[in-house]
């Protein structure tokens, strides 16, 4: 299990902050060590694949136009409410646009390369280096979409509707909302984690997020409690009963449990508490971790 000293856990949250306000849209975020790397593309790498579709439209080159300016001063400005709205303004103009064209003007080719960097833009994926596990990733301080939600008077709490999925580039399916990773305060900026959708992929990609997350932050996960208190009543809670009943001379006796895997041992040493407090059963741990 990975143990990250504060130092570590210090630098990498500088270093993501200030790639979070650099002019270059960020791809992939790669946990290399106990490091993370956040490789990026320049605004015309990123849209030169679709350069000549957007040519052919006037209107489509000027939303793209009027994006960029919007996309450098929110960088530029992070906490300036006036940039951010009129940002998230122009990124729907633009998304409105290409689906327009889409719709309506099918002769010019396939729109589904410029649809797909619009949706993707500025969400990318993170992945540990040697595992081919991947998850989705977004800054808070910088998607049009998850901005949008926080415009607001009074802008509630974070929460998975401001931005519930993300498809990054190159992706077919996407990634769900799961938490956040406090990256600075000075410019509220967070790092957005989304494990897969897909099922097959999806136990796996927890493996980059709980990576990134002892490498950011020394907070347990959050949703660790409600999975504790879950797996203690539809599992550890019932099973001992029915031993119990099963074998009265474990009425006063104690079982043991050897949990593989366990990262952290947060959500079973709150699903242990969970059971004891009930009255049920002692329980003996035995954590051995990845």
């Amino acid at each position: 299990m990975l143990i990250a000293p504060s130092t570590t856990r210090v630098a990498n949250r500088r270093r993501l902050a200030k790639a979070s306000r650099r002019a270059e849209i960020p791809v992939r975020l790669h946990v290399i060590g106990a490091e993370l790397r956040l490789k990026t593309m320049s605004w015309s790498a990123y849209w030169k694949p679709v350069q000549e579709y957007v040519e052919h439209d006037r209107r489509l080159v000027h939303r793209l136009v009027q994006l960029k300016r919007s996309w450098r001063s929110v960088l530029h400005l992070p906490t300036s409410v006036l940039h951010q709205r009129m940002y998230c303004w122009r990124y729907f103009l633009l998304l409105h646009q290409a689906l327009h064209i889409a719709r309506t003007e099918p002769e010019r080719g396939d729109p589904i390369p410029m649809l797909q960097r619009t949706v993707s833009f500025e969400s990318f994926l993170i992945e540990e280096r040697g595992l081919p596990a991947i998850a989705g990733g977004a800054m808070s301080n910088r998607h049009p979409v998850f901005l949008l939600g926080r415009l607001a008077p009074n802008p509630p709490l974070a929460t998975p509707r401001h931005l519930p999925l993300v498809l990054p580039l190159g992706q077919t399916d996407p990634y769900y909302f799961y938490r956040q990773l406090r990256l600075s305060t000075k410019m509220d900026s967070s790092l957005l984690v989304f494990p897969a959708s897909n099922l097959s992929q999806r136990a796996e990609s927890f493996g980059p997020i709980d990576r990134a997350a002892r490498l950011l932050s020394s907070k347990p996960d959050p949703h660790s409690y409600p999975r504790a208190r879950l797996l203690a009543q539809r599992v550890l809670i019932p099973l001992a009963t029915a031993q119990r009943r099963a074998e009265g001379r474990l009425r006063n006796g104690a079982v043991s449990i050897i949990v593989i895997g366990a990262g952290t041992g947060h959500v079973v040493a709150n699903a242990w508490q969970e059971v004891t407090a009930s009255g049920r059963l002692v329980l003996q741990r035995y954590f051995l971790g990845h």
